[in-house]
């Protein structure tokens, strides 16, 4: 009975590895926003590489596997040049930031009445987990957008800092791509690289 038992327990193991080996990629869409962190904001959002949500934000505009995320979701600091970190999660799912890109800022100006505005924006991709779907790569934008009270026609802030955020996120429906590893081609151009260097100090000597 015990041996039946045991092997029952295998097959239901065996089972349940074979159908997360299978389990799908995901597709879909969706959206987040919310408010930066007004401590961290200078001349408003354009000077910043890490950035520090509010502890609330929205996720809306779901689709296709991610459809019913909508609604409040976890958001967490990030820096441009962060790989491997969480930085939303919402509903079933964990989106994991693995690589930052084309970090592009808008300076400051203000307007003929002090109303000054910035802005910044970064791409982004990683991997997104859960709902039973295998781990599936993302591609997406950051946008955070500030503004302020300053002097006319200027280009600095002297008070009322605000700012906000929002970020697209596409599941792509592939296997999140490994790390870049160089080619041996390169590799051993490097190494010719290296020896013909050592010689040379080699000689000099």
């Amino acid at each position: 009975m015990k041996k039946l038992a045991l092997v029952a327990s295998v097959a239901a193991l065996s089972l349940g590895l074979s159908t997360q080996a299978n389990a799908a990629f995901i597709n879909g869409s969706i959206s987040f926003s919310g408010g930066l962190d007004p401590v961290a904001l200078l001349d408003v959002v354009s000077p910043l590489t890490t950035f520090t949500p509010d502890v609330l934000a929205l996720a809306s505009g779901s689709t296709g596997d991610l459809a019913g995320s909508n609604g409040i979701a976890s958001v967490f600091p990030f820096s441009a040049t962060d790989s491997n970190v969480v930085i939303f999660t919402a509903g079933a799912f964990t989106y994991t930031l693995l690589l930052g890109q084309n970090l592009s800022p808008v300076a400051l100006t203000c307007d003929a009445t002090g109303l000054c505005t910035d802005s910044i924006a970064l791409d982004i991709s990683g991997s997104v987990t859960g709902g039973g779907f295998s781990s599936t790569a993302f591609a997406g934008t950051y946008t955070a957008n500030g503004s302020c009270q300053g002097p006319a026609n200027g280009s600095s802030c002297t008070s009322n800092r605000t700012a906000s955020w929002s970020s697209s996120i596409t599941a792509l429906g592939i296997n999140v791509p490994p790390p870049a590893i160089p080619e041996p081609a390169t590799i051993a151009l490097l190494a010719v690289g290296l020896i013909g260097a050592g010689a040379a100090r080699r000689k000099a000597k």
